[in-house]
């Protein structure tokens, strides 16, 4: 009965496009808490001299992102474009997310869509809030894949946005971080919130271009979590509203297995310090 057939393909479609709608409309939620979080900072402006309690190697980088003479950074909305792979060898799978970042309180609210193949849609929400981390992952918005919280959650989400700093280089003169020389092209940042604590290696080449990251981050495989190296090599710059940011990275866990390189992104867009355009998302 053809006229049937259509009927269970529209009643299919209106059910995904509800499921698809809660959930950017949980994710729209999460944004507005996020900014609620917020204390309003007055203008500041980045001088040669806030600079000078840092690390050589960390002033050449910000002095290299062009943050001398510009208003310190309090909200982010920026978009990407890549693949990732949710397993060791499994199969690349294309991303598009949107990510809101928050300065004075950190936080951030990640939302992706990721082509799984055979017509599987997944939709994914990060979130790192009031020092506490969530990954939500559904299937076609409707099915749960994944909802994992919990302190090692926590640990891998705080991990995430002191690493992403680099798309907000002020943030690196937050009062809760704090940075130590390693060597000439080398730093450690250590990030204290919400009474929980992690630290990381900032690398950079001579010139002071930041090159990659690494860290010691929770990982769950095979249902168990462990405490990994995860690091990001940088492979691309670019200029955002005034600001040379690496615009181009990989993310590889670093496993007693073998390197698994799970994730290749490319941030396409970003804005600095418009809550308006961060209030009308349109997911």
């Amino acid at each position: 009965m053809p006229g049937m057939d259509i009927n269970l393909v529209v009643v299919i479609a209106a059910i995904l496009a509800y499921h698809n709608q809660k959930f950017n409309n949980l994710v729209r939620n999460d944004v507005r808490l996020l900014l609620t979080s917020q204390i309003a900072e007055p203008r500041t402006l980045i001088t040669q001299q806030s600079l000078g309690i840092l690390p050589p190697i960390v002033q050449r980088w910000l002095a290299n992102s062009n943050v001398v003479g510009k208003e310190k950074i309090h909200t982010v909305h920026l978009t990407q474009k890549g693949r990732m792979k949710n397993k060791p060898g499994g199969r690349w799978m294309s991303m598009n997310a949107e990510q809101v970042i928050t300065c004075h309180t950190p936080g951030f609210v990640w939302n992706a869509v990721i082509d799984a193949g055979y017509f599987l849609r997944l939709t994914g929400r990060d979130k790192y809030m009031d020092g506490k981390g969530n990954m939500l992952i559904k299937a076609q918005g409707l099915v749960t894949i994944a909802d994992s919280g919990g302190d090692e959650t926590d640990q891998g989400a705080m991990m995430r946005y002191l690493a992403e700093i680099i798309w907000l280089p002020t943030a690196a003169l937050s009062n809760y971080i704090q940075w130590e020389h390693v060597n000439d092209t080398t730093a450690r940042a250590t990030m204290s919130f919400a009474n929980k604590t992690v630290d990381g290696l900032f690398l950079f080449d001579h010139n002071g271009d930041i090159t990659g990251f690494e860290g010691r981050r929770y990982a769950n495989f095979d249902g168990h979590f462990s405490l990994e190296t995860w690091a990001i090599r940088v492979i691309g710059h670019r200029e955002f509203a005034g600001f040379r940011i690496a615009d181009k990275c990989e993310v590889t866990w670093k496993l007693n297995r073998g390197d698994f390189t799970w994730l290749q992104l490319e941030v396409t867009d970003i804005i600095y310090n418009n809550v308006d355009r961060i209030n009308n998302l349109k997911l």
